[in-house]
Formats: structure tokens, sequence, C-alpha cells
């Protein structure tokens, strides 16, 4: 962050340099094609503009009118630019060509009429330097504030996402450990097999999962070893199937976003007969990813008011982080608890 505003100040101040490089060849470049040299007092005009302009650009905007002190700013301002004006009115018949010509020429006069346009000339180049170093000023605070607005964004983003992932590993092991415990308690010889499981799964989602996408091939390799350990714990698998198609090269996901639709299809589609119906199928098509999940929906009117930590979650995740590449649709139909699921993924 330092280094790309160190970046751009530096831009910054080039782009002076050659707007004030330009303004004096706009200026002055007719007095040399006139006389065939500058006017001596070419420097100290010049150097009267700069003045004007960044007494208003460094002092008076930021100080009054960037502190909503308007009516100072404006008595500033206006005393800023007649002082200006005069310093310029004086230094006329220093840098005009034609006041520079009657010193060659004894016979020239000066008409009121150009005298009339020399002072309107001096008030309109002092009066555009005094806006051109308000609007610049402005703009420059505008922009600062629209990055500052980004970044408060993106860290709220950020505490957001690492609360919501606080939630969801707890919610994750709170569900595993259950499944190991059943296996234990009926003393299955597969409890061994699914704390591995369990060690592998929780060795994913502490170390691949800190950065902010992981690699789909991992991602899926973390569902298909979720859907190992429930296996284990279950005693009619008949009715879990789990289907991954398409090509998976180097697409990437963000880390945990379907895993959360999983665990509560498996925590919901165990019927009372202790069959478990869930079904889960993902295709993938080169930048596309659709999900599909079904579940045997039980119809408890009294339910775990924590029954939803895990959908509600990943609702939230998906907005944060797929706000304009996924649709999603949660839905009971046939029996069923019901989400689909498209994300563009990460190249």
């Amino acid at each position: 962050m330092f280094k790309i505003f160190q970046w751009h100040r530096g831009k910054i101040i080039l782009l002076h340099l050659l707007i004030w490089l330009g303004l004096g060849v706009i200026n002055y470049l007719p007095d040399y094609l006139i006389l065939g040299t500058y006017t001596y007092g070419f420097p100290l005009t010049y150097i009267g503009y700069v003045v004007l302009f960044y007494f208003n650009y460094l002092v008076l905007v930021p100080q009054l009118l960037l502190k909503l002190r308007i009516f100072y700013y404006v008595v500033s301002a206006v005393l800023l630019l007649t002082l200006s004006v005069m310093f310029g009115y004086i230094m006329e018949p220093l840098t005009s060509p034609l006041y520079v010509l009657r010193e060659s020429f004894s016979n020239l006069e000066i008409s009121p009429l150009f005298r009339t346009f020399s002072i309107m000339r001096i008030i309109i180049i002092n009066l555009a330097f005094l806006i051109a170093g308000t609007i610049i000023k402005l703009y420059k605070e505008w922009v600062k504030n629209k990055i500052r607005e980004k970044e408060i964004e993106r860290q709220k983003t950020l505490s957001e996402l690492k609360f919501l992932k606080n939630q969801l590993n707890p919610h994750f092991l709170f569900n595993s450990l259950n499944s190991i415990y059943s296996l234990a308690h009926k003393k299955s010889p597969e409890a061994p097999e699914a704390i591995i499981a369990l060690s592998e799964l929780m060795r994913y989602m502490l170390y691949e999962t800190n950065h902010h996408t992981v690699s789909l091939e991992k991602e899926l390799n973390h569902i298909r070893r979720f859907v190992q350990l429930q296996r284990l714990r279950l005693k009619n698998t008949s009715g879990i199937n789990l289907e991954i198609t398409g090509k998976v090269t180097a697409q990437k996901i963000k880390p945990l976003i379907l895993i959360s639709f999983i665990e509560n299809a498996f925590k919901h589609g165990i019927n009372e007969k202790g069959n478990s119906i869930v079904v889960i199928k993902i295709h993938v098509n080169e930048n596309h990813l659709v999900f599909f999940c079904s579940n045997f929906l039980k119809s408890q009117p009294n339910q775990n008011k924590f029954s939803g930590i895990g959908i509600k979650n990943s609702k939230m995740r998906l907005n944060l982080l797929y706000p304009d590449a996924h649709t999603f649709e949660v839905k009971e139909e046939g029996g069923n608890f019901i989400v689909n699921l498209t994300l563009k993924l990460d190249q």
C-alpha cells in the first residue's frame, strides 16, 4: 500500500512539472517568436502564477474550503487573486512584447484598448490558475476519500469473512466429532480410519484455506474425504451419491464455500430408519462450477435453532466472495431439501 502511494505521489509530482512546463511554453513562446528572446520579467511573473496556484492548492483549500469555512475561503481567495493581479499588472511592462518594442520605437503608443485588454488578460490568467488549483485539490481529495472508503469496505469484508470462517470451523468439527462418536459408541473397527480422515480434513482447513483462493482440485478432494467420513459412520450408504464430472485443471475457488451445504445434507438427510439419502453432483465446465445437493427432508416441528448455521453462513460468504459471480437457490421439493448453486471460478 505504501509503495503504491509513493508511486502515485511521484507520478503526481511529475504531472505537475509537465503542466508548468507546458504552460510556460504556451504563454511565453509567442514572446520569443516576436522578440527573438525572452523578456527579463518572465521568471518573476511565472513565479507569481506558481505562488498563486500552490498557496490556494496547499493552504486555502485544505485549511478553509475542505473544512467548510466557505466565507473565509472566498474572502481569502479574492484577496489572493487581487494581490496576484496587482503584481501581474506591475510586471506587465517588463513582460509584454508591445511594451518592450516601445523602447525601440519611441513613437509607438499604447492605446487604452490595449491597456484594458492587458488588464483583462491578467485577471483571466490568474483566475484560471486559482480555479484550477481549487478543482484539482477537490478532485484529489475526492479520489483519496474513495480509496479510503474502498479500504474500509475491504477491511470490513475481511473481518466478516474471518468471523464467518471462525463459525464454520467449529460447526464442521462439531458435526465430524458426532460422526466419530457414533462409531466409537458402536465400537466400530472403522473408528481409527474415521479419526485419520478427520485429521486430514482438519489439516486442510488449518493450513490450506488461509489464502484468498485454493486449488479446485484440493477443494474437491476435501469434499471426497468428508463424504468418505460420513460413509464410515452410517450403516446403509446406498442412498449416498457423490458425482464429480468435468475437467479440473488450474481453476481456483474460494475455500470451504461448498462444504456447509454438504454438512447440512448429512446432518438432516437421515430418515427414521437410519438410512441416509444424500445426492451431491458437481460439474466443472471450464471456469464455471455447477453444484447440486439434495437430501431427505425430515418433518420435525421443533428443529434445533442451530440447524441452519451452515446454510446461513454460506449464503453470507457467497454474497461477500461472489457478489456478481454466482446464482443460488434453496428449495423444498418432493420431500427433499435441494440446493442449486453456480459459481464463476477464478483462473
